[in-house]
């Protein structure tokens, strides 16, 4: 509908969208009290750049209702703003207290109160607010603070005081070329209590695993925590020494004390956006790292251990200790005791105290003795002599069983 020429008096008018032109971003709109239709009408905007067409915009539903306004200069006319249509309803805004201190039939005026919240959430004063229907929003407090989100559990919030950022999420992903990080619900189904588990990535190479056909995006390291069930198996070729101990020991075997902290370093053995496991993830590991639930711990590398400390070093474990090597072991100390209140066992074919070169005999030893000097002695014949280098085999039946060096 077109207006006649001329300066003219400038209207507004109430009206509903009925329909919209999405490739020329305008709008058909019918008026409220006289139901006329205006076709194509473009739609205003608090900015919008002439030409290039940044600035703040959005493209209206069918039902919203707006003003439009019939400029006085007979140019076409265009939607100037939108309104919240009013409802007869307790207002949002108003706290209603005390209801018990109200008499009986005493009417609240604020219960017939006329209303234009249309189902927005209350501010604060001085608050920007800027939301979807879907609760996607984004909102500018006063004070400085910054509130973007999509729901209550996937938000962020900017905070200026200590200059805070604060993340509020159910799940949480975080993709870098460097790696990644999955943290939140996990996928196991439970109803009343799911799983939670946290792992990240770490790349050592911007392009590590790109080579690989089919192309993987792989990563070297990664951190498990929480309930997961994608362990890294201990290789069984050679590696069953770690898995009978794992179990002898009860170390991460427990159904019901699982692995709740991984620590793995594998080259090419993880997939970096998801945390998951290459088939190269066991075979590649040269070092693993892992408690369970009930506190028994696993360590395994391919490299050396140095562990040093300026202080006093000390190993307690009430239950026993063991120590194994295919090679030697050896303790150094200005001073070495070893204690043992009801036995000390030492044990092997060869026995060395203070680097000695000959044999120590004991209880039950089969000995043989050279008489240095020649020896008196009484027969039944008559007094003799044993003399000197005489040589007497026997065995040890008795000594002190105390060896002191």
């Amino acid at each position: 509908m077109a207006q006649g020429k001329g300066n003219i008096g400038a209207q507004i008018i109430d009206a509903t969208i009925v329909d919209f032109n999405l490739p020329g971003w305008t709008v058909d709109v019918r008026t409220q009290f006289d139901q006329k239709i205006y076709l194509d009408i473009p739609v205003s905007s608090p900015y919008l750049h002439w030409n290039n067409g940044e600035g703040i915009y959005a493209l209206p539903e069918v039902g919203a209702k707006c003003a439009v306004c019939l400029p006085s200069d007979s140019t076409p006319p265009f939607v100037l703003a939108f309104l919240m249509p009013s409802v007869t309803q307790q207002s949002q805004f108003f706290d209603v207290e005390d209801d018990d201190e109200k008499e009986e039939g005493e009417v609240d005026p604020e219960s017939t109160a006329v209303s234009y919240v249309g189902n927005r959430d209350r501010p604060k004063m001085g608050d920007i607010v800027l939301k979807g229907r879907d609760g996607n929003f984004a909102i500018l407090h006063r004070g400085g603070v910054l509130q973007i989100g999509s729901s209550e559990l996937a938000q962020r919030i900017y905070i200026p005081l200590n200059n805070v950022i604060t993340d509020i999420s159910q799940n949480y992903k975080h993709y870098n070329s460097g790696g990644a990080i999955n943290w939140g619900v996990s996928s196991l189904p439970s109803e009343d209590n799911p799983p939670t588990s946290y792992k990240q990535t770490f790349r050592l190479f911007a392009n590590e695993g790109s080579d690989d056909t089919p192309p993987v995006i792989s990563a070297t390291v990664r951190v498990a925590i929480g309930t997961f069930s994608d362990i890294v198996k201990e290789p069984s070729a050679d590696g069953g020494g770690q898995i009978s101990n794992l179990e002898q020991l009860g170390i991460g075997t427990d159904a019901d004390e699982p692995i709740v902290c991984e620590i793995v370093l594998s080259p090419g053995g993880f997939v970096a956006d998801t945390g998951g496991l290459t088939e190269n993830a066991t075979k590649n590991t040269t070092l693993r790292f892992f408690f369970d639930k009930k506190g028994s711990t696993f360590l395994r590398c391919k490299g050396s251990i140095l562990l040093t400390t300026d202080e006093k070093f000390k190993v307690v474990a009430p239950k026993g200790m063991e120590f194994e090597s295919e090679e030697s072991i050896v303790f150094r100390a200005k001073t070495f005791a070893i204690t043992g209140p009801e036995l000390c066992e030492i044990g092997g074919k060869l026995t060395k105290i203070n680097g000695g070169t000959k044999p120590v005999a004991t209880v039950g030893s089969a000995v043989s003795m050279t008489v240095l000097v020649p020896v008196p002695i009484m027969t039944t014949a008559g007094p003799g002599t044993i003399l000197s280098g005489a040589v007497f085999s026997g065995v040890i039946t008795s000594g002190n069983p105390t060896i002191l060096c």
